[in-house]
């Protein structure tokens, strides 16, 4: 019973830990926390909705270490002497899915970027 609750909890932990990399590809938030170029200087609502999104990002990511090391140890105590492997192997997993896609959320620019529009007011 124990296994099965930790691997449904770790399940869950990657679950929560994806709306992370998620959030920070909708604001287009990349290494260098820079506004897109397809965004007007003086927009401070851009400004509001992405702080909103960057903090819910990070607060997922937060839960999401909280969540995994519950399940680590929930997985590391108990009488088998394969808990100790199962537990690694399946944080481990966890860990490459949740950050290798917060580097590639970070490390893409998003789309408004790649195809800039053309300046406004021009004829």
């Amino acid at each position: 019973m124990r296994v099965i609750s930790g691997i449904v909890l770790l399940i869950v932990a990657t679950a929560v830990g994806l709306f992370g990399p998620f959030a920070f590809a909708e604001t287009g938030l990349d290494w260098t926390f820079s506004k897109p170029a397809t965004v007007l200087e003086d927009s401070y609502q851009w400004d509001a909705e992405r702080s909103f999104s960057v903090q819910f990002g990070v607060t997922a990511l937060i839960l999401w270490l909280v969540l995994t090391a519950g399940a680590f140890f929930i997985l590391l105590f108990g009488p088998s002497r394969r808990r100790p492997a199962l537990a690694s192997v399946l944080v481990s997993m966890s860990a490459v899915i949740v950050l290798g896609l917060t580097a590639a959320a970070l490390s893409i620019p998003p789309v408004g970027e790649q195809y800039p529009l053309p300046p406004w007011n021009r004829a």
